[in-house]
Parts: structure tokens; sequence; C-alpha cells
């Protein structure tokens, strides 16, 4: 995966991309980095401003859902049922949008994402 590692990857990524994920890196890490001047000034040279309110909305969800199935300790499910063998692209949203509520809906230690029952009849989910 070359996200983790966007800064060695070359022209892989556009600038456009590049400052959306050095404004992620920053945002994330905000008590260390302080969401630093050239972070906003990269990222502000590529989006708009409502664009940037855009992507830092998407940051802030993205790792409150982190935070929320690390502490919950969620499983990686999406992961796993691409690894079972469910891996078209388009059961991706179901699965993407059912996980916060359930997660958080859910007393068990086992994830509670509902999986589409074609993956569950092609190849059942792994037991962690």
């Amino acid at each position: 995966m070359l996200v983790s590692a966007w800064r060695e990857a070359g022209d892989i990524f556009t600038d456009k991309e590049k400052a959306a994920l050095q404004w992620a890196e920053a945002v994330t890490l905000i008590s260390e980095t302080h969401a630093p001047d050239e972070a906003f000034a990269a990222v502000s040279a590529q989006f708009q401003p409502k664009e940037i309110s855009d992507l830092t909305l998407a940051i802030g969800v993205i790792n409150t859902y982190n935070r929320l199935s690390i502490g919950l300790r969620g499983k990686p499910t999406i992961a796993a049922t691409v690894a079972a063998g469910c891996s078209s692209i388009s059961q991706w949203p179901e699965l993407a949008t059912t996980w916060p509520a359930t997660l958080l809906a859910t007393k068990r230690r086992t994830s509670a994402i509902a999986v589409p029952n074609d993956c569950r009849r092609r190849s059942p989910a792994p037991a962690w």
C-alpha cells in the first residue's frame, strides 16, 4: 500500500493528492504537528476553501471511526471479507455504510458489520 509511503512514491501521486495526504497527516497528528502553516499552504494551493473544509471533515470522520474501532476492539472485517473471496467493489459501500452504526450497537467482541449474503454463501467470514 503506497499511501503510507506517499512521500517516497515519487510521481505516483499528483500534487493535489500529495497536498491532501500531507493535510491528512497534519490533522491526524494534530497534537504533534499543530497543523503547520506549510501543510495548510500546500492544501490551500490545491483546494478551494469549501473543499478544504470537506477534506478536513472527512479526515476527522475517518479518524473517529478508527478510534472507535480500536477502542471497541473492532476487527478488520472489510479486509477479511475480501480475503474470504468477497472482493466485488460494489459490495464495499454496503459494508462501509453499515459499519459505524452496527459497531456501536454491538456488545460482542466480534465484528457486527453486515456482510452481503452472496459473500456469506461463497465463503464464510473467518472466525477470529
